[in-house]
């Protein structure tokens, strides 16, 4: 007999670990060589028949390597199993992996329009290869200022929990243990995420799946998705000194100002004010890789006691001191290729720079910077920055850009 979440409520944390802990499992990567544990996360059962939901973080090592690498699961009663991945949804950070099973008991995945800010939730997992545990928490809503939306919670999300399930206190899951800014404040992936992955592998599961060709796809139809509503937005604009600069791209773009503290004293030499927007998420490919993100900076520069070549010398640096946000590596990436151009009205040297990824043909890191010429008092640094995007989709990027360029 098939044996989902029970229907009735449980009344504490106690209970909730004692009905539903034997639907958990530690995820393991095992390096082949050492035989030993290179990786470790959580993961829960979703089928009868043996189906589990993790992280795709936890699992990407073997992904990125099976050669090197094979899976394991290890239930509560300490039992190991052989698992295959069967399906990743890398933009949302999720995977599923299978062992073989027969009428198991599982966790029923709800969705969250049920709850309300501050209702109790329940995170479980492996905390730190410890042991299986539950973290009462408290669900409050959705993060904001997010393209890929988070479930934001009230609790210790330690390492070693990343794709654990969050429940309620009806034992059906409501998202997935992913991140943690510490101090109690941890970060979900919601269940809808992992009903679609779901759904779309079990209307494809009979086709072999060739995963660089997966994450290539998904990056593909994510980086023209965030395009397309990058684009549509309406970018408010704000002065910066003698220029028109955008202030907000989008309501998931957000952007932060500083100043720097002018003193009347012969050490200050220029005056910058900088304003900067960028997603606060990346996706995660592998440990040293990360791409999906878009950023914007500009710096208004006035100089104080400079000579005109120092300072020219100093809006020069801005070339040589621009770098891509996210981290990868040269197994991930090519050398950057950079081309040199001037704009007029007004007078500009600008440089556009890109880097291909390896594994995924037709996707680019991009590097875009200007600096104003011809004026010996005062300039503007233009800089943008795309993680994985296709080049005519950055080239659109860059003409919305360009047009925003007024100077009085």
């Amino acid at each position: 007999m098939v044996v989902p979440s029970a229907s009735l409520a449980a009344t504490n944390p106690q209970q909730l670990f004692s009905t539903y802990a034997d639907r958990l499992f530690q995820i393991r990567v095992i390096e082949k060589s050492s035989q030993r544990k290179s990786t470790i996360g959580s993961g829960f059962q979703i089928s009868a028949n043996g189906l589990v939901a993790t992280n795709y973080h936890v699992i990407s090592k073997y992904v990125q390597d099976p050669d090197r690498y094979f899976l394991q699961a290890i239930s509560s009663k300490d039992k190991i199993e052989s698992v295959t991945v069967e399906d990743i949804d890398v933009v949302h950070d999720l995977a599923l992996v299978r062992f073989k099973a027969k009428n198991r008991p599982f966790l029923k995945i709800r969705d969250t329009k049920s709850l309300r800010k501050g209702d109790p939730i329940y995170s479980m997992g492996n905390p730190l290869d410890l042991g299986t545990a539950v973290v009462p928490g408290t669900y409050n809503g959705f993060t904001k200022q997010s393209y890929y939306q988070l479930i934001h919670f009230t609790g210790a999300i330690n390492s070693g929990m990343s794709g654990g399930p969050v429940i309620n206190n009806k034992g059906e899951v409501i998202g997935v243990n992913v991140a943690t800014a510490g101090n109690q404040v941890g970060f979900l992936i919601t269940s809808d995420k992992l009903l679609n992955l779901l759904n779309k592998y079990r209307s494809n599961q009979n086709n072999k799946m060739d995963f660089q060709k997966r994450i290539h796809k998904q990056l593909v139809a994510n980086q023209k998705k965030l395009m397309g509503d990058t684009l549509v937005a309406k970018w408010k604009t704000v002065k910066l000194g003698d220029a028109s600069i955008v202030n907000e791209l989008a309501p998931f773009i957000p952007c932060w100002g500083d100043k720097s503290r002018k003193r009347k004293t012969k050490k200050e030499k220029y005056l910058v004010v900088s304003i900067q927007c960028r997603q606060k998420e990346q996706i995660y490919i592998n440990s040293g890789f990360r791409t999906g993100n878009i950023g914007v900076q500009y710096k208004w520069i006035e100089n104080i006691s400079l000579t005109p070549l120092q300072f020219s010398q100093l809006l020069g640096n801005s070339y040589s001191g621009a770098s891509m946000p996210n981290r990868a590596t040269e197994t991930d990436v090519t050398e950057f290729s950079c081309h040199e151009s001037f704009i007029k009205d007004p007078d500009e040297r600008a440089v556009f720079c890109t880097r291909a990824y390896r594994k995924y043909p037709g996707l680019y890191d991009v590097i875009y910077v200007s600096t104003s010429i011809n004026h010996n008092d005062k300039g503007l640094i233009r800089h943008f920055t795309l993680s994985g995007f296709e080049q005519n989709t950055a080239k659109r990027f860059l003409k919305r850009f360009l047009e925003i360029r007024e100077w009085n």
